[in-house]
């Protein structure tokens, strides 16, 4: 685990290391002390506190971050055609500081996942079936907005160990794993102990990963049906297992439509990942309800 010093923490905020140590000792960021009584500061934790501050980073090079700027404004919402362009050139580099940039301005990042990631693959797998684009550059884009999320995740501060557990996976035959990598991401930025538990994986594990591990939310991101009465059967166990332990079930996903739902029993149907915030927000343990900023005064 990489540490800081407030010399070095301050630099990268461009506060005063004064300042930075009153914050430490007032409990706005969590330290560690050295076996000589030194203040320390993850990566995580300068950018948990910037995140919900009026503070910038203006030296992120300090915290081992890209000093380049992506093309658009850090903060804003990047265009989906910005973002599909990255993505089929396979500019790994450029949409890992877009979302970077975009994570430290405080921006909800359910913006970016529901109004621009999940349209711009949809997007990109029209083209593919279109013949616009190549079948390499599909799955390209896939591998590299993966390994972005896996990035993101790690800038993330943990989540107390009080914390509440959600899991969630897509079932057989449903290979997806954008929208539960996102899922998960989401709800580790909201506090949570966030967990997928992969792909094409049928109800019965599922059912028994619940009654086993007890999370209090369990999603299942549906992209698509290929045998519907397996389906029904499947969420049938994972419902009787969320009923056994008290745990929600949030269902959503392209392949979640209507006539499907009419035969499901779930706690709650999420066409975006804004409406699951907006359901733990109001029914969430504290953990999970909207951040204040923390605009600390010297």
């Amino acid at each position: 685990m990489q540490l800081y010093s407030p010399k070095q923490v301050a630099a990268a905020i461009g506060v005063s290391e004064a300042s930075l140590k009153r914050w430490c000792d007032r409990g706005l960021l969590e330290v560690h002390r050295t076996v000589g009584g030194h203040r320390r500061i993850t990566k995580q934790e300068v950018l948990h506190f910037v995140r919900r501050s009026k503070y910038d980073l203006v030296a992120p090079e300090i915290l081992g971050l890209s000093k380049g700027r992506s093309a658009h404004s850090a903060g804003s919402l990047p265009s989906m055609d910005t973002v599909m362009d990255l993505l089929v050139r396979g500019d790994e580099q450029t949409l890992r500081v877009m979302m970077t940039e975009y994570y430290t301005s405080g921006a909800p990042l359910e913006r970016l996942f529901d109004d621009i990631l999940a349209p711009a693959f949809h997007e990109i797998g029209s083209a593919w079936a279109r013949g616009d684009l190549e079948v390499y550059q599909e799955r390209l884009s896939g591998v590299i907005c993966m390994r972005a999320l896996v990035a993101l995740s790690n800038l993330i501060r943990p989540a107390p160990a009080q914390a509440e557990l959600s899991l969630g996976a897509g079932l057989t035959e449903d290979p997806y794993q954008l929208a539960n990598v996102m899922v998960e991401v989401l709800l580790r930025e909201r506090g949570w102990h966030s967990q997928t538990l992969g792909t094409n994986l049928p109800g019965e594990t599922l059912a028994k990963a619940i009654e086993t591990r007890k999370p209090r939310l369990f999603w299942l991101s549906v992209s698509t049906i290929a045998d519907e009465a397996r389906f029904q059967r499947d969420c049938a166990l994972i419902w009787a297992a969320c009923r056994a332990t008290g745990c929600w079930l949030a269902i959503g996903g392209r392949g979640f439509t209507e006539p499907v739902r009419e035969h499901i029993r779930y706690t709650v149907f999420c066409d975006t990942l804004k409406h699951l915030l907006n359901f733990l927000e109001s029914h969430g343990p504290p953990n999970t309800r909207k951040h204040t900023n923390a605009n600390p005064v010297d």
